[in-house]
Formats: structure tokens, sequence, C-alpha cells
């Protein structure tokens, strides 16, 4: 219902005559909408022609309680609120609508004729923002509009740059959790197949940069690993499963050491960032640990302690770390040490040395090198270093993922899990015959066994005779290329000198081996139950007239020495010489009910 008043005007309800005013909104497509509230028309008009002239969008509302409806219809991004109004006020109406916005933040300016310091307050405690005395001033009503709508602007900058680093931690949070499952994986007691080792991962942070590995090799042997990643978190931990992968897949094939240095270092090369790499100390065990192969890229000294009291050796890193040269340019090659019954072979990140007390001092080399000398209880070392570190940190901070893996050379220990575990052929016996020469240059530069014997394994489905062939083409093939083409003496591996002093001749003719060649053939037939394998291997050096020293008889290639033969005619039916010497023919004979 219209209302007359003097003069003819017509006065309208607020309600319908704020309808009226809002009926056009629609069409002025503002980016910035403003929201008056006020039971005067007069009023509402007046403020409303200011701010449409100022670009802005408008809509208004008669009452509390129109604003508040209006508010959650058009979400408007700034509110001019009157306080006295019929049905519901400006303070309540604020109240409401602060609480509906929630962390939205709605920027409201009173208009008030109020002058006392209490009603005032009450404007903000009710959430009012600011407040506007009437009569309006239009600069001033535009300038406290503008720092509230660049308050409001900054507030929303903010509150998204909070959103995003809530879904940026989110984020890192589950990359962190399948980071720390990958770790875990990588570190689980299932990984370590071997008994003669105790070790420690202490990681700084959630995640740890440092991994530990442990392996069997088909020949017997046992390859360890202790790595250092530089930076932490999922880069780490792809990197880490990577080389467990490799490291595993590799050994469990029988390569060599250096081809798995090769490969880790390829792999790593192919993923990691520039500046990231893994400092790696990788050792190797042999059978009756009479020897070691040592490679240390990147670590901290390498300790071999020996098992009488005050006697060390350390063994230098004098290699780059995996994943910073191309494969080709880095020098994979092992130093080779003898090893007694007892030593100890200690491997460690630098957690260890730079592990720092409260003074500001680190653990240190000479620290550990002292300690390591004076342990006069062998079995009790890797117990009391780990005790020495406590008390010398007494409760200090962490700086650094602490690692240390202690290699104990102790034949009836270090079993694990290397028996072979007999299992049914999935393929039947069938007849094959497979003949492959190797020239000079694929023996210096390739490592054949691995890639030789998984070809007979997956021919005839023999893996559960893979460690027993791979002794036995290991063992034929290294007297061949040993003692037969390089015409080195195995007896000069008797003694600690000697042994390094063979090794160092077999690859200096090694490297000199020149229109040479090994010839493998492989014949198979079923026979019994099972099957039989009958290997030739030959070789010939037709760059010499003889390729042994006058001492040195062409048969003795493949004894050698009485381990050597005892071991062949152990693996074997039949061990039969040629005259000449180079070559030899043995049978292998599977699938008989003793062994199943």
């Amino acid at each position: 219902m219209d209302l007359e008043i003097e003069g003819g005007t017509t006065v309208r309800p607020p309600a319908e005559q704020a309808d009226r005013e809002n009926k056009n909104f629609t069409d002025q497509n503002q980016k910035t909408t403003l929201l008056i509230v006020d039971d005067d028309a007069v009023n509402r008009i007046v403020l409303k022609g200011m701010l449409l002239k100022n670009g802005y969008g408008v809509l208004v509302a008669g009452n509390g309680r129109e604003a508040i409806e209006m508010f959650r219809k058009e979400q408007p991004d700034l509110i001019l609120m009157d306080i006295m109004m019929p049905e519901m006020d400006g303070y309540e109406a604020t109240a409401i609508i602060k609480q509906e916005a929630g962390d939205n933040f709605v920027p409201i300016m009173f208009l008030t004729a109020l002058t006392d310091d209490a009603a005032l307050a009450r404007c903000v405690e009710s959430g009012g923002d600011d407040f506007l005395s009437k009569p309006y001033n239009p600069i001033v009503l535009n300038a406290k509009i503008d720092a509230l709508l660049r308050t409001r602007q900054i507030y929303h900058e903010k509150k998204n740059e909070h959103e995003a680093l809530l879904i940026r931690e989110e984020e890192i949070a589950q990359d962190l959790d399948i980071a720390e499952r990958i770790l875990s994986k990588i570190s689980k007691e299932e990984a370590f197949d071997v008994s003669n080792i105790n070790y420690y991962l202490s990681p700084m942070e959630q995640l740890n940069g440092d991994i530990i590995i442990t392996a069997n090799k088909p020949d017997g042997s046992k390859i360890y690993l202790l790595g250092d990643f530089t930076g932490h978190g999922l880069g780490a931990a792809i990197g880490g499963l990577i080389v467990f992968d490799v490291f595993k897949a590799m050994a469990s094939k029988g390569f060599a050491m250096d081809a798995i240095i090769s490969e880790l270092n390829r792999k790593l090369r192919e993923i990691l960032p520039v500046g990231r790499f893994l400092a790696a100390g990788i050792v190797e065990l042999y059978p009756e640990y009479a020897t070691a192969s040592i490679w240390n890229g990147g670590l901290p000294d390498i300790y071999i302690c020996k098992n009488q009291k005050g006697k060390i050796r350390n063994i230098k890193s004098s290699h780059l770390p995996l994943g910073v040269l191309d494969s080709n340019e880095l020098d994979t090659t092992p130093e080779i040490v003898r090893i007694d019954h007892g030593d100890q072979i200690l491997l460690y990140s630098d957690g260890l040395i730079e592990a720092e007390n409260g003074n500001g001092e680190f653990f240190g080399t000479e620290r550990l090198e002292k300690f390591l000398i004076e342990n006069d209880v062998p079995e009790k070392l890797f117990s009391r270093l780990l005790i020495d570190v406590e008390e010398f940190t007494r409760g200090c901070p962490q700086r650094d993922d602490l690692s240390i893996l202690e290699i104990i050379c102790d034949p009836e220990k270090g079993e694990g899990k290397t028996k072979e575990i007999k299992a049914r052929v999935l393929l039947p016996p069938v007849h094959w015959n497979m003949s492959l020469q190797f020239e000079a240059d694929a023996i210096k530069n390739a490592d054949l066994i691995p890639s030789l014997v998984q070809m007979i394994v997956d021919v005839q489905g023999l893996r559960p005779y893979q460690q027993t062939l791979y002794l036995l083409v290991t063992e034929l093939y290294s007297r061949a290329l040993e003692q037969g083409l390089l015409g080195l003496d195995p007896a000069m591996k008797e003694t600690t000198n000697g042994f390094e002093e063979y090794y160092i001749q077999r690859e200096k003719t090694l490297s000199d081996l020149s229109d040479a060649s090994i010839t493998f053939d492989f014949k198979h037939e079923p026979y019994g139950e099972g099957g039989r394998l009958t290997l030739c291997l030959r070789y010939e050096n037709r760059a010499l007239d003889t390729g042994h020293p006058s001492s040195w008889t062409a048969s003795d290639a493949w004894k050698g020495s009485e381990y050597g033969i005892k071991l062949i005619e152990s693996l074997v039916d039949r061990v039969e010489i040629d005259g000449s010497g180079r070559a030899v023919s043995v049978d292998y004979i599977w699938g008989r009910d003793e062994d199943e």
C-alpha cells in the first residue's frame, strides 16, 4: 500500500520500495557490488546515486532481515548498514551476516547519526569494520569504501595463498607418505638376506636419505651397499627404490660389481636433477671370505677392523658419487683386499662423523678411529659405537641422517638364504644346442656370465638350478680366462701381497689381450627324470705362441688350485680335459630323485 504525504509525494513500504530499486540490478553487470541497508528511502536513493556515479553495482534493502536475505542471494562485496531499522536492527543483522560469511571477509560499514562512544563501540562489537556519520561526505565515503575494498582484496589474496598452501601441504603430506612407504620397503627386514651384519638407520626427519641394501649372488658371494642421497623426500625415495631394484636384480643374476655400479650410475643420471647424487660404499665378500672388493664413491672412509686389537685399515673415497658423471666416465674399479675370519668392515654416512654435541663439536674421524683402535671386544664394536655416539651428543638434535653398517667376516654367520631352493622345472626336458664365441673385445668389456647363465635358465626353465649353473660356468670361464689366456698362476693369491699383485697383473694382461677367444658349446637332452646339459668350453690366444709361462701347462688352466678342481668336480657328473688342455667338457645332470 502506498502512503501519501504532504506535497503529494508517494511513499511505499520499505520492502516494496527496495524491490523496485533493485529491479534493474542484473542489467548493471558490475564487478564490485555494494549493498545499502536503510529503512529511509530517501537516504537509499541519495547514497545509491553517489555509488552508481563511482561505477559500483548497487543493491538495497529496507531492514536487517531483508539485508540477510539479499546477502544470501547476491553475496555483495561490501555492505553499508544503518543501525536503527524496523523488524531487525543493524547490530543483529551484522552479527548474523558475519557469522554466515565465515572466513569470507565481507566488510560492513555502519551508517549512523550516533556520536556517543558506547554506540560506536557496539558497532565494532557486532562485527562492523568501519562507520560513517550522517550526513554523508562523498569524499570521505569514497575513501572509506576504497580502503575497505582494498582490505577485502588483500584478505582474499592471502586467503587464496593460504588455501593453496594448505593444498600444497596436503600434497606434500601425501608425497611424504608415499615416500615413507617406498623407503620402508627398501629398509624392511626382508631386504637383509644375510645374518652377518649389524645396521642402524636414523633419519633426521620423516624420510631417510640413507639406504642400506644387501644381496646374495649365485656364486655364493655377498654384496652390500650403504648409500647417502643428497636431499630427502620423494626424490630420495624414488631414487632409493630404483637403486634397490637394480641392485637386487643384477646381484641375483650374478653381474659383477663394476657392472652393477655402472648401471646404478646410469639410472640415477636419468632420474636425479642436477646437483642430486648418491654417495655410496659397496662391498662384495667372496666365498670363504678370503677376499673382498670395496668401492667407495663419496662416502667417508670405510674401515676394515682386523680381528687383532688396534689394527685397522681404511678405504678412502677414490671415486665420485653415483649420478654425477656419465657411466663411460665413471671409474667402477673396486679395490680388492684380503679378508681374514673375524674381520669387521664398517661403512657409515657422514651423519656419524658430523654428529654434534652441545659445544658445537663434531664426533669426527679422529674420534672414530681412536674408538676403533681401542675397542678390545670385536663382538661389541657395533653396540659400543652406538653408545659412544649417544653419549657424545647427549640428546642434542640430529643434524643429518645417520646410518651405520657393520659386516662381520664370518662364513657361518653369512650363510643367510644362499642355499638353493629346489623346485620343479616348469618346462619339460627338450633337445637344444647353442654355441657362442666371444672375441677379445667382448672378453675385456662385457660381463658375460650373468647373461649367459640367464639364457640357459630361460631356454629350459632351469631357474631352480641357477646358482649351481652360475658357479659352474663362472669357475670354468675364470680358469679359461685367467690361467688359460692370461697365464696367471692362482698360487699367487695365497698371500696378501700376492693376492693384490695377482689382480694387478690380471687387469694389465687383460687390457693387452687381443686376437683371442673363448667359445661355449651347450648341448641339452632329456635324461632320466630330467635332463643332461653338456658344456664344452675352449679358449684360444692366436696372438701368442703360448699363453703361459714356461712353468705353466695348459691343462692346469682347468685345475688352477685344489679348491678350483674340487669345486668343478662337485658340481658335475663328468669332467674331461682334451689333450691340448685348451678345452674342457662337463656333464651336468638335473632332475634326479635326489634333487627333489
